[in-house]
This record gives C-alpha cells, structure tokens and sequence, in this order.
C-alpha cells in the first residue's frame, strides 16, 4: 500500500495491537510506536509475536506486516 503526502511517498504495513488492526509506516521502531500512541512514559510491558520485548531492545525492534503486539499497562493500586 502506498500512500503520497505532500509529494512524499510512504509505504504502509498493517500490525495487530491488541487485537485491533493499526495503518503505520513500515520500519517505525517499537519505540516510535509507543510514541505515537501515547504510552512511551507508561510501565508497560510489550510483546511482539508472542516474545517479550525488552525495554532496552525498544529503539532497535521494527515493526514488519502482520506483526501482533500485545501491550500490558502496569497499573497501580494498594
């Protein structure tokens, strides 16, 4: 899928996050990932393709076609 905004052409790739699909640029990071949506400051913990991602490893794991995500958000409580 291509899709041209203001004369630049991007490639779009369809991931599952949390069971819903998403449109987003091929190759953006997990970390770019989290950006978009919000969730970059949260303690969460994100699986891709079934194996945990560690929060190390988030700048440096790109998302591909079909990838599955499963984001946890830690939640506080007492």
């Amino acid at each position: 899928m291509i899709n041209l905004t203001h004369g630049i052409e991007r490639e779009l790739i369809i991931v599952i996050i949390n069971g819903k699909e998403k449109k987003c640029q091929k190759n953006l990071s997990i970390k770019l990932l989290l950006d978009e949506l919000n969730l970059s400051s949260q303690r969460l913990a994100l699986e891709l393709n079934g194996e945990i991602v560690p929060r190390s490893e988030l700048d440096n794991t790109f998302l591909a076609d079909k990838d599955k995500i499963e984001i946890i958000s830690a939640i506080g409580g007492g």
